[in-house]
């Protein structure tokens, strides 16, 4: 089992590796689970990890949830991280996460969509669309 000092560690140099990007992407995944007044308090990689420990989203021994966030976000080198440590031998069932793939894989669409959205594709779409400037 691993100790909470390790798991500190551990989460202490994957924040130290992510960018303010990750961070919003991480938000943004998290919304259900987490309410918003507390994600709009985490404006650090270590303040939301620390949410996900009082929520008990990953715990010291299991961290898949975390592990699960960080390939949505296309950090699979900090997901590894996680991996290689060996605190993910624990997955958690779809119900547990509380959403299914199929809500998961529509966010992240939604995730990688926003960030490749110019503000010239958003006018063009308001001009199919027929929506007001």
């Amino acid at each position: 089992m691993a100790s909470s000092a390790e798991t500190a560690s551990l989460l202490y140099r994957i924040s130290n590796e992510m960018r303010s990007q990750d961070l919003q992407n991480l938000k943004h995944l998290c919304h259900e689970r987490i309410p918003l007044g507390e994600l709009e308090k985490a404006t650090r990689a270590s303040a939301l990890f620390q949410i996900m420990l009082q929520k008990r989203l990953i715990r010291p021994e299991n961290l898949s949830f975390l592990e699960g966030l960080l390939n949505q976000i296309g950090r699979a080198d900090l997901a590894g991280k996680i991996q290689s440590s060996g605190r993910d031998v624990t997955m958690q069932t779809e119900s547990a996460l509380g959403s299914n793939s199929v809500d998961r894989n529509y966010r992240a669409f939604l995730m990688k969509l926003s960030d490749e959205l110019t503000r010239d594709n958003v006018e063009s779409l308001k001009f199919v669309a027929n929506l007001p400037g």
